[in-house]
């Protein structure tokens, strides 16, 4: 149905409103843009009214995009609402952004009577329509305008369907400035994330727009819309949602929505990219003062360092960094702690587990459990099944294409995720493999007097003489190892 929606749209409303999309803001390559408002006529309607805020929208005969067209209203015309509306209500694209609303019957004023969509319409007051976002030009709010036409597409990326996630991408240069832009989509999830950097690859904003399918019986599925500034101190984050209620598959959905509708909540977040918190209190002792290593110290003043940042950021000072050898300090709540590294076995059983395993490595017992290699995956320290099997195969001498399964009872609809787990695994593997020229996961671990912090870190880019970027995850436990307090993936440079 929606597939028919969005080829009539572009017959219809939005061949008609794009004629007329207003005038566009100056490109900016990194300040924020609000996109522009439509104004209200200079007499305020009366509350029975409405104002249409595309240019000539279609009044019709019947409440559908297929019905007689019997008039057309220009944009900031005034609409009388006869108090008529559908009982249910259609996603429709306008001017790059999705509305799910009911079509409302109306009065132009020349007496013609007719339905018109209600996305397409604003009430008195009400704060509704943008300027015509293109796949080449656009305006996003907090995240900035720009004009893909004066920058240089340097790369397209394309991932194949292994893994049930199908992904489309390309990067941008303008001024050694990059804005690449993702699409991600799966069976439960769908996101289209940009990010722009500088000169030096870091960070300088984010902005993702998703949303995630798989969501219990008595919750609502959410469009989700956030950006990340990451030129302010603390970090400024600005989020919208709206429900979806379209009963429709994603991928009917042509074109995708490009923003959620309504106003951002802005706030400061100063944890972005700051450092691990605590999920408990630890069972002894209290945490040790910034001193000695820690004390005057930053990754960046290391001879040979490493320094690591939460996600993909790159930003601000590290909230883990070591000399590469025996020292090491992390920031705990804000505070950065002293590390003692301790010698581990860590990587030898993994590459054990995968060179010498011939049974199934993964078995769905009927309780419900999942068992790696015969253990629960708590046993292994990991929280997260995909990122225990790509350590497993990073640190393998074979070349694994498939991770046997087997079902030992378990009935539920849990099944379809957990045989989902090892084709994850597979192309993440194959992805980094592909884009660091490494086959090996570096997983060390150290220790405070209260914690203890294990870091499972693989080469993600190769930079041959530069420092060489590097990501994972750092886990944060209580002193003995037995439970874990916090999970985080990094990202960061390793090099002398």
């Amino acid at each position: 149905m929606l597939r028919i929606v969005s080829l009539m749209i572009l017959l219809g409303l939005l061949t008609a409103c794009g004629s007329s999309a207003g005038t566009e803001a100056t490109p900016a390559i990194t300040g924020d843009s609000i996109p522009a408002e439509q104004s209200t006529p200079a007499t305020d309607p009366a509350p029975s009214q409405v104002i249409s805020w595309v240019e000539n929208l279609n009044v019709r005969k019947t409440p559908d995009l297929k019905g007689e067209v019997v008039a057309q209203a220009k944009e900031n015309d005034v609409l009388t609402l006869t108090g008529n509306k559908t009982s249910t209500t259609e996603t429709i694209e306008l001017r790059g952004k999705s509305y799910t609303e009911p079509w409302v019957e109306v009065t132009t004023a020349d007496g013609k009577t007719g339905w018109v969509f209600g996305g397409a319409v604003k009430m008195p007051g009400e704060r509704k329509g943008n300027a015509l976002n293109t796949a080449t030009k656009f305006t996003y709010p907090c995240f900035g305008t720009f004009d893909l036409t004066q920058w240089q597409r340097s790369s397209t990326s394309t991932g194949d369907d292994e893994s049930d996630v199908s992904s489309a991408g390309a990067t941008y240069q303008k001024g050694g400035q990059s804005l690449e832009i993702v699409e991600l989509e799966s069976e439960y999830y769908w996101e289209k994330k940009y990010t722009l950097k500088d000169t030096g690859g870091k960070v300088l904003k984010e902005r993702t727009i998703g949303i995630l399918f798989d969501v219990m019986p008595d919750e609502q599925k959410m469009l989700t819309e956030k950006v990340t500034d990451y030129t302010t101190s603390p970090a400024t984050v600005c989020t919208r949602s709206e429900p979806w209620t379209s009963t429709e598959y994603f991928y009917n959905i042509k074109p995708r929505p490009d923003m959620v509708r309504g106003a951002m909540t802005t706030r400061q977040d100063a944890t972005v990219g700051k450092g691990m918190t605590l999920a408990d209190k630890p069972t002894t002792g209290k945490l040790s003062k910034m001193d000695g290593f820690c004390g005057s110290l930053t990754g960046a003043d290391f001879s040979c360092s490493c320094a690591y940042n939460v996600g993909d950021t790159y930003q601000g000072d590290p909230y883990f960094s070591s000399d590469m050898d025996k020292n090491a300090c992390v920031s705990i709540n804000g505070s950065m702690q002293q590390l003692t590294k301790e010698s581990s076995s860590a990587l030898t059983s993994l590459k054990r587990l995968a060179n010498t395993a011939t049974k199934d490595w993964m078995v769905m017992k009927e309780s419900g459990q999942v068992l790696y290699f015969g253990k629960p995956l708590e046993d292994y320290r990991y929280t997260d099944g995909v990122a225990f099997l790509v350590d497993v195969l990073l640190a393998s001498d074979k070349k694994v294409t498939e991770i046997p399964v087997r079902n030992d009872g378990y009935q539920g609809m849990a099944i379809r995720e957990v045989r989902d787990i090892p084709a994850d695994a597979i192309q993440m593997v194959k992805n980094i493999r592909q884009q660091g020229q490494t086959n090996t996961v570096e997983i060390q671990e150290y220790s405070t007097a209260d914690y203890r912090i294990v870091t499972r870190i693989h080469k993600s880019k190769d930079n041959g003489t530069e420092a060489s970027e590097y990501g994972g995850r750092l886990v944060l436990l209580t002193h003995d190892g037995k439970t874990v307090l916090d999970e985080k993936e990094v990202r960061g440079t390793c090099g002398c």
